[in-house]
């Protein structure tokens, strides 16, 4: 196995909640982690119901910050998914 381990964080965010990853790759084996999970719970604007995009770049920001602790050098594609 090589030592240069790649760390790369991901953001998984669902129609309930969200939750952040770090993949790894030694070169040989891929392993997945999840580092945190937070809500995903929507809110009113006018009579619309959106999500609260204030707080969900907030949890991001501590995902990012989480991740870049435990050692994540890279950053994956954000994903959506719906319900």
């Amino acid at each position: 196995m090589s030592d240069n381990k790649i760390k790369m964080l991901g953001i998984d965010i669902g129609g309930g909640s969200g939750r952040g990853l770090i993949g790894s790759f030694d070169g040989e084996k891929l392993s997945i982690e999840e580092i945190c999970r937070f809500e995903n719970k929507p809110i009113y604007k006018g009579d619309m119901l959106v999500w609260d995009a204030p707080m969900l770049r907030s949890e991001i920001e501590n995902a990012t910050r989480l991740g870049a602790s435990m050692g994540a050098t890279h950053a994956a594609n954000l994903f959506f998914r719906r319900p």
